[in-house]
């Protein structure tokens, strides 16, 4: 929450090195981004809150060592995350307050490594859990203020014994 800005991006564009950017509650844009358009070295990538669209995924895409991508609060779509694919290094997503589906999950599937699944605040339901039980290497979810129910939180339980699911039971 500071105020970095489309211009601030500009001004640390030749920072080509860095692992990890926090931009999460600023007014950074799709244009602020296209000032890092050369960077590939990020590992870490937090968007919530920001004003980017899905029109910055495929420059997101194109990190492939990014390992961590926060876009809570971001407005993408359940077909977004589909190109979001080379991100094979990918462990950890936060998806709250997005519009993401069920349908949605389908695309995670693409991550080997997804260890962690951030998805709060969505209108998930025990149909996307389904998809999630696919997901083997999964260890975290949180599903707070979602639509699933307990029968489908224990189903994902059961089908993932290793993994912390974290629920309201609302």
């Amino acid at each position: 929450n500071t105020k970095v800005t489309d211009e601030g991006l500009k001004a640390i564009r030749d920072m080509k090195s860095l692992t990890w950017l926090e931009l999460k509650g600023t007014a950074v844009t799709d244009a602020g981004l296209a000032h890092l358009r050369d960077w590939t070295q990020l590992q870490i990538l937090h968007l919530a809150g920001t004003k980017v669209t899905r029109a910055s995924l495929p420059w997101i895409a194109g990190n492939g060592e990014l390992g961590v991508l926060s876009l809570n609060r971001v407005p993408i779509a359940d077909a977004d995350l589909a190109v979001l694919k080379p991100l094979q290094k990918l462990h950890t997503i936060y998806l709250n307050e997005t519009p993401v589906t069920d349908a949605g999950l389908e695309h995670l599937l693409a991550f080997p490594s997804l260890s962690t699944l951030y998805i709060e605040d969505t209108a998930l339901t025990d149909a996307g859990l389904a998809t999630l039980a696919k997901i083997k290497s999964l260890k975290l979810v949180t599903l707070w203020r979602t639509k699933v129910t307990a029968a489908g939180v224990a189903a994902l339980r059961k089908a993932l014994p290793e993994c912390t699911v974290q629920w309201d039971g609302k």
